[in-house]
């Protein structure tokens, strides 16, 4: 994504810092930018029923970063997400997919000021097509019911909460769906908006998301191992 002269002096008045260590600069600088290099993979989720691909750990530098990017919409690090996103599609490997965001809700909406994960899968198709991959977006899923708030839920609460709150219009035909998300914890609202676009005859590749909360359970590591003091 190239940045104008508006976008850069927006940053500039948010603060002239990097977002991922604090170091005096406009948007990342080069040492965060090494340790972000996305690196998709699969996310490992129980039950693995929905192949998902992050590229990065929801921890640490990459953290900071998305936290900056979806409290204030800086620039760079929206960008940097962007890639990230584009990463984690290109890894299914589908040469034409449709990236269905995940719905926000009314509150979302609120404190976010718009639909941030369907902006950042808009501009990682841009990414996408750089790269010869035509991908786009279909915002196909909708909400019906509005969920709780699944900050302070647990596995089986999170997979209660949205079970049954999606619905979706059918997908054109022969084209590989990808649900799309910014952050993905226990997996339980990617799998019921694809079940959603499933019951409506779509063919669901899989989901794909800028980062992954590691899970609460002692056999799992994070998706990315950064170095310490990153």
């Amino acid at each position: 994504m190239r940045v104008g002269w508006g976008a850069a002096l927006a940053d500039l008045v948010i603060g002239a810092d990097c977002p991922g260590c604090g170091r005096v600069t406009l948007g990342l600088c080069p040492s965060c930018r090494r340790l972000l290099r996305p690196q998709p993979a699969v996310v490992p989720l129980e039950p693995d029923t929905l192949t998902v691909v992050a590229s990065a750990a929801y921890s640490g530098t990459a953290e900071r970063v998305v936290r900056r990017w979806k409290d204030i919409g800086h620039t760079q690090t929206a960008s940097w997400a962007a890639h990230a996103l584009a990463a984690s599609v290109a890894f299914h490997g589908s040469p034409e997919p449709l990236l269905v965001p995940v719905p926000a809700t009314r509150r979302s909406r609120r404190r976010r000021g718009g639909w941030l994960v369907a902006e950042l899968a808009a501009e990682a198709t841009a990414v996408l097509a750089g790269a010869g991959v035509r991908a786009e977006v279909a915002p196909l899923a909708r909400l019906v019911r509005q969920p709780a708030d699944q900050r302070r839920l647990g596995v089986v609460e999170r997979a209660r909460n949205t079970r049954g709150a999606f619905a979706a219009r059918p997908a054109p035909r022969g084209r590989e769906v990808l649900v799309v998300d910014d952050v993905v914890t226990t997996g339980s609202t990617l799998r019921a908006v694809a079940a959603a676009l499933e019951r409506a005859g779509a063919d669901v590749a899989g989901a794909a998301v800028v980062v992954a909360t590691p899970p609460p359970h002692p056999h799992r590591v994070p998706l990315v191992d950064e170095p310490s003091g990153g």
